[in-house]
């Protein structure tokens, strides 16, 4: 299958909206159940959170979740770090997406 623009268009949206309920909806969520002293502090929490899972994404956890099984239990160490993914190559997961655009999609939802 090839990569058709409109549903990485559509995908790009998609991202870029959960990033923005993530960084900007889930600290005021959260900021809001503490009291006004704390809400600076519970903001830089979820800021800090969501930056470090990310990264834990981008390392590990993309290849142990979408890497090729190891014992149909847990994926192996294919896509650690990044490496073996092209750019301009389709996701095995979502044929008509860029590698990395499905990849930063999945990793918002696991920021969450």
């Amino acid at each position: 299958m090839k990569i058709v623009p409109a549903d990485n268009a559509w995908i790009l949206i998609s991202t870029a909206l959960v990033l923005l309920m993530a960084m900007i909806g889930l600290p005021a969520f959260y900021a809001g159940l503490t009291k006004a002293k704390s809400m600076l502090n519970t903001f830089v929490m979820v800021m800090v959170s969501f930056c470090i899972a990310s990264l834990v994404w981008i390392f590990i956890g993309y290849s142990l979740v979408f890497g090729d099984d190891v014992g149909g239990i847990i994926g192996n160490l294919k896509y650690a770090f990044l490496n073996s993914i092209n750019p301009s190559d389709p996701s095995p997961n979502a044929e008509n997406l860029y590698h990395y655009l499905f990849m930063f999609f999945q990793m918002n939802f696991a920021a969450i």
